[in-house]
């Protein structure tokens, strides 16, 4: 059976579920909405939940993104699906979404609640890769996600048919808007459509729910009949009894009762497909009926052809593998068929599992110890089976019997190799990027197979001692000597190496990015690059590998780490001089940190010498840096910040800023620290937008201006500085209640906002007018400071009038004294 997850919209307080569930997926969350569900995410029992607002905008980052690097924006094919998808999203009427997994979890022994615990830690951890993804404006954190969903790009995954953007993967009947509405009028029922005008009059007795196809069920004076979506009566009323239509195959049917007895009109033709004769209809699998006459069942399709000829003695059932089948009566076994009528035998409960080609196998059970394999036909293909290899997407099976390997070509109803011995067959994640491919291992050695074409890849040969998976395409090969690679894309087998590993950087080709191997070969490292060339990396680059060298697994970033230490011995104590710029810088920002000053220096210093921006920057910020005196000077730290700002550094520029802002070290200079912020500014640094805003706002070094304050707080805001309670206090001084009440609510440590409240409440200003909410802002202000305003205010209302309080009038009467508050007369 397959294993779903279900994803509901819900009110956790109040227990309320939106109408309908809003998809289904297998296994697990898809890709493209993991951010979705990545913020909040928390279990309860075995359910998760994660919260609907915040997830919303992560998925927006997360389609901006997409959008960004594909160039998407605009595109009509994009936007139309996308923009419907967060429509729907931001629509549903509950802030949290519902994730429930039992049916996977019932694949696993260990306790729901448990695994769904484990599940919330594998959503946090992989989201945190998505927020890398949108701090970095890159794809690249999502290479490993990207290559487990099996697509070569998100771009292909948006583009698949089904998955329509990301549309397709919620269920239609949750998004799908009624394009009309039933109305009510004298105890009668009619249609509208959705703009009030009136499709068909109050008549009706019910009009029910319309089907995908736009038909619904009528009822007028006891009988029944179908009418479209248009209002067109496409059946009349003419039946004592009438069920909901059925879409199948794109055309309707529906279950109609004629004079006690039971059949199926086709409401396309108005005729009857399957004759009213039966005491009882029961739809199951999609399009297929049973029908009781008498004590029997007969299966029939919605177009009233019999599927099975023999009659049951109680309903037949469907079966996940695409089967029909009878119980019989003395017997555990079931009499299968398939969907064609076809009889396959009879067998137990769960034991047949679908092959493609028509094909099964059957499971070792109480009544076989061992597996069979049965044919389109019903016959044993064969028997007394040990082992079988089944793969998705697989035209081709390979199974063990008698110690010995077969493999058998499912679309061609053929074995395979039938001259060969062959000993063991081997697939591991190349399955993912070729199908009905075989790692064979015979008297011959071993080679690469391909059941399907009936071809050898790579000829056996008793050298190759192992032949393993490396990464996507490619395989790679053992021998004495060293190693191979293999693309099983072009059918290529390389020289040797010392060693094949998986690449650091994933292949992007988009941005002509990354690699697909790294080959070692005695002092020089090689790699293929994305035109499937190979290319070797110069010994400047050896020093950014290994900084990523947590890019890679287990042996292939441990034969890494050896051979760049062996690198580092070979170049003696001067190795550092061999590093490019960046490595210089990072592993220099890392010494710093960790307080190694002395370290970091010398490595800077080779970077500023080569003029990296970056080297130069931080040494500024060495030398500026009062924590640190044996290194503080600030000559020297204006020197290097120069350097930078040269290259337009925006940082430095900014901290530039800061040293003429403060006088350190060398007189104010507030003219050169503000050309210097509006530098910084002008390049986007983020820290020098806040810093002119909050001039701006103080007034103390410019005029204060409070456009141009609030024009910069907003851009900061854009790259993560928050100024809420300046911008609070602008909207305010503005009358700007709109935008006031969105940065009140940011303020979740309730620093600022209680006595805007209070304020607003007590005036009826952007909210409605509640002098008891007021009040209790006016309280709340008081917790973290003493607000003058806000005490006389209590004081006002609690000496007398509607609200008129003598003990709480003594407390604030005393709170003011206590912390020297004015009080007005």
């Amino acid at each position: 059976m397959a294993h779903l997850i279900y994803i509901y919209n819900v009110n956790p307080k109040t227990k309320e579920t939106f109408e309908a569930h809003l998809a289904e997926w297998n296994y697990e969350i898809p890709a493209l909405m993991f951010p979705l569900f990545s913020s909040g995410i928390r279990s309860q029992g075995t359910q998760l939940y994660a919260n609907k607002e915040d997830g919303i905008a992560r998925l927006r980052y997360f389609y901006a993104l997409l959008a960004d690097v594909y160039q998407l924006h605009y595109k009509k094919k994009y936007a139309e699906p996308v923009n419907k998808m967060f429509e729907f999203l931001e629509s549903l009427p509950f802030d949290t979404f519902q994730i429930d997994g039992r049916d996977v979890f019932n694949m696993n022994v260990e306790k729901h609640t448990e695994q769904a615990s484990d599940w919330v830690d594998e959503i946090r951890t992989t989201g945190a890769l998505y927020t890398q993804a949108f701090e970095q404006q890159s794809l690249d954190p999502l290479q490993k996600i990207l290559q487990l969903s099996g697509y070569d790009t998100f771009l292909e995954m948006l583009e698949t048919d089904w998955i329509n953007y990301g549309l397709g993967l919620w269920e239609e009947h949750a998004f799908q808007q009624e394009g009309t509405e039933v109305f009510e009028e004298n105890g009668k029922q009619g249609l509208k459509d959705t703009l009030g005008n009136i499709l068909v009059a109050a008549k009706y007795d019910e009009l029910f729910e319309f089907n995908e196809a736009g038909i619904a069920l009528v009822e007028l004076d006891h009988l029944f009949g179908y009418i479209n979506d248009r209002g067109e009566e496409i059946v009349s009323c003419q039946y004592v009894e009438a069920f909901d239509a059925h879409v199948v195959d794109g055309v309707n049917y529906a279950e109609v009762e004629i004079e006690g007895k039971r059949g199926i009109l086709n409401i396309d033709s108005k005729q009857l497909s399957l004759p009213a004769a039966y005491d009882d209809l029961d739809w199951f699998a999609r399009g297929f009926l049973n029908a009781k006459q008498g004590d029997n069942y007969f299966l029939f399709a919605a177009d009233g052809t019999q599927v099975i000829t023999e009659s049951a003695d109680e309903p037949f059932g469907y079966d996940y593998s695409k089967l029909f089948y009878k119980r019989q009566k003395g017997t555990m076994k079931r009499k299968y068929f398939r969907m064609d009528g076809h009889y396959l035998g009879s067998f137990l409960e769960d034991s047949l599992q679908a092959l493609p080609n028509a094909y099964f196998w059957i499971k070792p059970n109480k009544l076989q110890r061992k597996i069979s394999i049965i044919k389109p036909d019903g016959t044993v293909l064969d028997e007394e089976i040990d082992r079988i290899i089944v793969l998705d997407d697989y035209r081709s099976i390979a199974y063990l019997e008698n110690k010995q390997w077969q493999i058998y070509a499912l679309a061609h109803d053929l074995f395979r190799l039938v001259d060969r011995s062959i000993a063991k067959i081997l697939v591991d994640s190349i399955k993912n990027f070729r199908k009905d491919v075989f790692v064979v291992a015979c008297a011959e050695g071993q080679g690469i197979y391909e059941a399907y074409l009936d071809q050898w890849l790579l000829e056996p040969d008793p050298a190759y001692l192992k032949i393993e998976y490396c990464y996507m395409d490619f395989m790679r090969i053992q021998q004495s000597e060293g190693m191979r690679y293999f693309d099983t894309k072009v059918n290529f087998c390389s020289e040797l190496y010392d060693y094949v590993s998986a690449p650091i950087h994933d292949p992007h080709p988009e941005r002509s990015e990354g690699e697909f191997l790294l080959l070692f070969k005695g002092e020089r490292l090689f790699y293929v690059d994305l035109k499937r060339n190979v290319a070797e990396f110069p010994e400047t680059a050896f020093g950014r590998l290994y900084a990523e060298k947590y890019n890679l697994q287990g042996a292939d970033q441990s034969y890494f780490v050896q051979f760049y230490q062996a690198w580092t011995k070979r170049k003696g104590t001067g190795y550092e001089s061999y590093l490019d710029n960046e490595t210089l810088y990072e592993k220099a920002r890392k010494l710093n940190w960790a307080g190694k000053i002395t370290e970091a220096i010398p490595l800077l210093t080779i970077g500023a010498s080569r003029g990296s921006a970056d080297c130069q920057y931080l040494l500024g910020n060495i030398y500026c840096d009062t924590d640190h005196e044996d290194f503080l000077d600030i000559p020297k730290a204006i020197g290097f910040y120069k350097q930078a700002i040269a290259q337009d550094h925006a940082q430095a520029w900014t901290n530039l800023g800061f040293i003429y802002a403060t006088g350190l070290g060398l007189p104010l200079d507030i003219p050169k620290a503000l050309e210097a912020y509006q530098k910084a500014a002008a390049l986007g640094e983020t820290q020098a937008m806040s810093n002119l805003g909050n001039w701006y706002y103080e007034g103390e070094h410019l005029e204060q201006d409070y456009v141009q304050a609030l024009h910069y707080f907003k851009q900061a805001e854009k790259d993560g500085i928050n100024n809420d309670a300046q911008v609070a206090e602008i909207y305010y001084q503005q009358k700007d209640y709109a935008n006031l009440l969105p940065y009140l609510k940011k303020d979740k440590d309730g620093q600022y906002a209680a006595i805007y409240y209070g304020i607003l409440y007590e005036e009826g200003w952007g909210v409605k007018q509640n002098m008891v909410k007021a009040l209790r802002y006016y309280e709340q202000a008081n917790e973290n400071a003493a607000y003058a305003y806000a005490v006389n205010r209590l004081l006002y209302y609690y000496k007398n009038g509607t609200f008129a309080d003598t003990a709480k009038y003594n407390f604030w009467l005393d709170f003011a004294k206590n912390n020297d508050v004015d009080i007005e007369e």
